[in-house]
């Protein structure tokens, strides 16, 4: 369908189904903290060219499955006087989508732990945790190594995903780091993306109480 021609969207059952499970974990990293204020940003893709995207500027937590904004690939939003604005961080999600066919939803959020791991590092290094196998690995004694990205403003995040991004991908653990900043993740589902994010915060929370 050539959405930009006829941007009025009809919402399948499937996509209510999803984007309702979609909301529910923007609730779950908001009942954290992993969210606060207007912070974090979810997105799910069942059709191959359409994803349905968070609003910018709102407390995600409160999110509805009326509140998701349509968007087709190419990096695009759909007409602006129909719909509010997508996240800032929009550019991320779709670069998810682009590289990876079984992304089917991104989660993002801050886990503290993660943010202040991440802060002076520019990989994290885990091993020795059952944990990690929620992260691709085969076995807990594997050594999980994950790049870390330089945050990027606003402004300079839809270059960098274009020229930069890939390098800090990780395939197998599904996620990309930003520094002091927080985690991108995908998965088959919102949950299973949000699984991902959880390993990881234990694993940063474990560790830096073993620093202490």
């Amino acid at each position: 369908m050539n959405y930009l021609n006829n941007p009025f969207v009809n919402v399948s059952p499937l996509e209510k189904v999803m984007l309702s499970e979609l909301a529910q974990v923007a609730k779950i990293c908001g009942s954290r903290q992993w969210g606060v204020a207007t912070a974090g940003n979810y997105s799910i893709r069942i059709r191959p060219d359409l994803v349905w995207m968070s609003p910018s500027g709102v407390d995600k937590s409160h999110l509805s499955t009326k509140d998701f904004i349509p968007m087709c690939k190419g990096r695009k939003q759909l007409d602006s006087w129909l719909y509010p604005k997508a996240s800032e961080e929009s550019a991320v999600h779709l670069s998810i989508y682009k590289n990876f066919s079984n992304a089917k939803s991104v989660v993002h959020c801050h886990p503290p732990d993660f943010v202040k791991m991440s802060l002076a590092q520019n990989e994290l290094s885990f091993k020795g945790l059952e944990i990690l196998k929620a992260l691709g690995c085969e076995d807990f004694s594997d050594v999980l190594t994950l790049k870390v990205a330089p945050n990027q403003s606003k402004s300079g995040m839809s270059g960098f995903c274009e020229n930069d991004i890939n390098c800090f991908f990780h395939p197998s653990a599904k996620v990309i780091l930003f520094r002091g900043h927080g985690v991108y993740s995908w998965g088959e589902s919102p949950r299973d993306a949000l699984n991902k994010i959880e390993a990881l915060e234990a694993l940063c929370s474990t560790y830096i109480k073993k620093l202490i």
